[in-house]
């Protein structure tokens, strides 16, 4: 689960974002003031929050490589992330 305020999504709408389409960034700059064309977003300086499965929530900063990002958000795809 990822903060995502600038795609618009309500936060109770229970959406799947498909990373083929959004941009592999943490608030990467949107086409307005308060859109994100990332894969996660908010109103935090420096990156936004992620809901591990394991219950723990986590800052993702956005400065994070986008493999990594990549590889937090597919499932099962047996990829070693490390520290991040």
């Amino acid at each position: 689960m990822v903060e995502s305020c600038g795609s618009k999504v309500v936060w109770t709408e229970p959406r799947d974002v498909d990373i083929a389409d959004a941009a592999l960034q943490v608030n990467a700059p949107g086409p307005e003031i308060g859109e994100s064309g990332g894969v996660l977003s908010s109103y935090h300086v420096g990156g936004a929050q992620m809901g591990l499965a394991d219950g723990s929530v986590r800052f993702v900063s956005d400065r994070i490589d986008p493999n990594v990002l990549k590889s937090l958000l597919t499932k099962s795809g047996g990829e070693e992330v490390g520290d991040w």
